[in-house]
């Protein structure tokens, strides 16, 4: 994997891109929350078309390094602490982590209760907090396909099932 320097337009920053050659059709450009940028690009592709795409995409890669920057630390589930907030489904949620003698997690208002007898044990916090966020989307989900399903159940459609998945990219 190679690196290539950018100099940002507005901020006028140097930033380092990751290049990355693969066998693939067209080019890929993305700009993670940690702050670090990456292009995929076909095997074939000259060192002066990536400076020139990276060039304009600069305005785009600093306004997406720029909203992340504003955004590190909120709604980040990468720690749980008493105060730190999560969105889910669209809210701004607050998690409120207690020590309590069995495992238990509800939620009152915008306001994740967390009861734990281990609260400063973020791997067992996070494991109870997965297993609970999927229970809550699944059963979300399926209000909402139940809701929904008489709509194209008219056509045949057979009723969907939930799955959920952890990803390790975005996608849609």
């Amino acid at each position: 994997m190679e690196s290539i320097s950018l100099l940002l337009p507005v901020s006028k920053k140097e930033i380092s891109v990751l290049i990355e050659r693969k066998n693939m059709k067209t080019c890929r450009l993305k700009v993670f929350p940690n702050l670090t940028v990456s292009l995929s690009v076909p095997s074939t592709v000259s060192a002066e078309w990536i400076c020139s795409f990276l060039n304009d995409k600069s305005k785009w890669i600093e306004s997406k390094l720029e909203r992340f920057s504003l955004t590190a630390g909120y709604a980040s589930t990468n720690e749980i602490r008493n105060g730190f907030s999560i969105k889910m489904l669209g809210e701004d949620l607050i998690f409120s982590v207690a020590y309590c003698s069995k495992n238990n997690i509800y939620r009152e208002g915008k306001t994740i209760c967390i009861c734990t007898p281990c609260p400063n044990d973020q791997d067992r916090l996070m494991k109870q907090f997965e297993s609970w966020w999927r229970k809550e989307s699944v059963s979300f989900l399926k209000r909402r396909i139940l809701e929904f399903y008489p709509i194209v159940q008219k056509y045949g459609v057979p009723l969907p099932t939930v799955q959920i998945r952890k990803m390790k990219t975005l996608w849609g």
